[in-house]
């Protein structure tokens, strides 16, 4: 009996310095791995990754990192099994579902996205990305109420939060409230003057309320922090049509096309009928 004790005893240390030396090795492939990944060596981390969950398969955190370094390769359904690994082994694991919503958005599983960034905020409930990513699909499926009240969230957690105030602006447009649309918009410029998406969506403001001018100072505003901004060319080409500033009009819309060559059918139009304006004049 005593024998057999003595080697069940012998056993159960054995099996304890395995595991130490498992957990051991695996967390210096993490630690390796992490400064392969902060380096831009994604393949190199993937690698390390895997080596720390062949050491250790239980380790959440090497399925996490795994699973971040395979979105930023784009491979999203292999990201996708890492995190489902994930979230099996640590059911607390909000970073995951966060990550993982991101992912199915890449996936087109809009639907389950939001789930996971409902879990995420449930989990951790000042996680102000959570509430603009969930808010930005309420708007998606065109709930801008639902969208404007997790943009509010956001903005309560972080005052300064540029994106929650220009995606409420957008909702609450689209809501018709124009003026609070406004002032958010006058907000984001506060906070970051330099943020080119506020001043084209201002612009867009001006259009619909029908300030062709102030749409023009604000989509050039756009342009000078973002000159590769083929919508901010269309665009303001149709505030110029408006004010019958034809021949600017015909530049914006032809850089519109060279920029983003989708444009070209709406923007050819636009082009032909300005043209046909200015032979009248």
């Amino acid at each position: 009996m005593q024998k057999d004790e003595g080697m069940r005893l012998k056993l159960a240390f054995l099996l304890f310095l395995s595991l130490i030396s498992s957990c051991f090795y695996s967390h210096q492939y993490l630690n390796q791995g992490l400064v392969q990944e902060e380096s831009g060596n994604l393949g190199e981390a993937e690698i390390l990754y895997s080596k720390a969950i062949e050491v250790d398969p239980q380790n959440a955190f090497a399925y996490f990192n795994r699973g971040n370094v395979r979105r930023q390769l784009k491979r999203f359904d292999s990201a996708l099994n890492d995190f489902n690994t994930a979230i099996e082994l640590k059911l607390d694991y909000s970073e995951a579902y966060f990550n993982r919503a991101l992912v199915k958005e890449k996936l087109n599983d809009m639907f389950g996205a939001m789930d996971d960034y409902s879990k995420t905020i449930e989990l951790s409930p000042k996680n102000t990305p959570a509430y603009i990513n969930r808010g930005n699909l309420f708007a998606y499926f065109g709930d801008h109420e639902k969208a404007i009240y997790d943009y509010d969230s956001a903005i309560v957690l972080e005052p300064t939060k540029v994106l929650a105030f220009i995606n409420r602006a957008i909702s609450k447009e689209q809501e018709g409230e124009l003026e609070g649309a406004m002032l958010d918009l006058n907000k984001a410029i506060q906070i970051n003057p330099g943020y080119y998406s506020s001043y084209y969506n201002r612009g867009n403001l001006h259009i619909k309320n029908g300030d062709f001018l102030d749409a023009v100072s604000d989509y050039t505003k756009a342009i000078s922090f973002n000159p590769g901004y083929a919508n901010a060319f269309y665009n303001r080409g149709v505030a110029f049509e408006n004010i019958m500033e034809y021949a600017k009009a015909i530049t914006d819309f032809e850089k519109a096309i060279e920029l983003e060559p989708n444009l070209g059918e709406k923007a050819n139009r636009r082009i032909d009928y300005c043209r046909s304006q200015i032979k009248e004049l």
